[in-house]
């Protein structure tokens, strides 16, 4: 089955904004701007902190940068994903990221993987199943 250039762009447009984790496209190359941030992103940088036409890197304490930099430029310039963990600046979050080269762009997929996160993550898959947690035992 053939699924038109429109479906799936309606499709990826539609898990961009609505996953729940964090999903940025940056312009410029080299200054690296935000062109999109989704509402997971933005709760995970901090509430307004990224806005659109910020630099990207500035979220990132300034031993971060040149990795994520690095990173950014090497996956815009050759086509290939790459992966980065890095502390976040803002939100006192380790974001576990993948950078993919989009058409004059790159697309950003990334989680909070801080022990504070996965345990909300966690109590959050618990309510969902109705499971109550219980004090003093881990999920």
């Amino acid at each position: 089955m053939t699924v038109s250039v429109d479906i799936l762009d309606e499709a990826a447009r539609a898990l961009a904004a609505h996953s729940p984790d964090g999903f940025v496209i940056l312009r410029t190359p080299g200054a690296w701007t935000f062109a999109f941030i989704n509402e997971a992103a933005d709760r995970q940088f901090g509430p307004s902190v990224a806005r659109l036409g910020d630099p990207f890197l500035e979220m990132f304490p300034a031993s971060a940068r040149s990795l994520i930099s690095n990173a950014l430029d090497e996956a815009y310039q050759t086509g290939e994903p790459k992966d980065v963990v890095a502390p976040c600046q803002h939100a006192g979050a380790i974001l576990e990221m993948r950078i993919v080269a989009i058409t004059d762009a790159v697309a950003i997929h990334f989680r909070d993987i801080s022990v504070l996160a996965l345990r909300e993550r966690q109590q959050a898959a618990a309510a969902a199943l109705g499971l109550r947690a219980i004090s003093d035992v881990p999920l």
